[in-house]
């Protein structure tokens, strides 16, 4: 049981780490390159820049179909 624990911790760790190593360049982007660019493009928080990139993540995943179990 300890180990499920250990392992759920650590997967909770890693899901944030990626989360921040992602979001907050794109949030950084998205802030200084468009908003003073395109008119009516606002500022967008931590969370609306992680919703995005959830959101080009189930847009563009492409599960591979060719494998064949034996």
């Amino acid at each position: 049981m300890r180990s499920f624990i250990d392992a759920v911790i650590s997967l909770i760790i890693a899901a944030s780490a990626y989360a921040l190593f992602f979001t907050l360049p794109f949030m950084y982007l998205w802030n200084n390159a468009l908003v003073g660019t395109i008119d009516g493009v606002h500022e967008i928080t931590f969370l609306r820049a992680l919703g995005i990139m959830v959101m080009i993540g189930l847009l563009v995943y492409k599960p591979d179909l060719s494998k064949k179990e034996e």
